[in-house]
């Protein structure tokens, strides 16, 4: 019998530990960035991304940390407003560095698929410009 209710209570443990489970212990999606700068592919290994106090969104990705950066995408959308579309990518609205080497966005496209007040998912694809190409961008940020 002491078994049985032993074991009775270990169920009952189990049972509130599961059912203690809530939504904020799901981890969140990681943060990614991946594109084609010319003929180079790029996989962001740090992204950040936000939104000022002008409602643009800025992301930045970039392969390498300190000063060993050698291929990082920084863009800028204005009127941003937390909400999905299609936005354009201005001049001097971004960077690319790619081989070491800084180069100033020209003008481009970025598409919002999925946004919120704390994240966005999207597309982008860009020309510098001393016409580096940019092409088949990804992107998935939170704040």
């Amino acid at each position: 019998m002491k078994i049985i209710f032993a074991g009775f209570l270990v169920s009952l443990i189990g049972i509130g530990t599961v059912s203690s489970c809530s939504k904020s212990s799901i981890p969140a999606p990681k943060e990614y960035m991946t594109a084609s700068i010319g003929s180079n592919a790029f996989n962001a290994q740090l992204v950040v991304g936000g939104v000022t106090a002008a409602s643009s969104l800025e992301i930045s990705g970039n392969t390498g940390s300190g000063q060993n950066i050698s291929q990082q995408i920084t863009i800028f959308v204005s009127n941003f407003n937390d909400s999905a579309g299609t936005f354009p990518i201005a001049i001097n609205q971004g960077t690319v560095i790619n081989a070491g080497l800084t180069s100033t966005i020209a003008y481009g496209t970025m598409i919002i698929t999925s946004a919120s007040a704390s994240s966005a998912t999207g597309t982008f694809s860009l020309t510098t410009t001393d016409s580096i190409k940019v092409t088949n961008g990804t992107f998935y940020v939170a704040w």
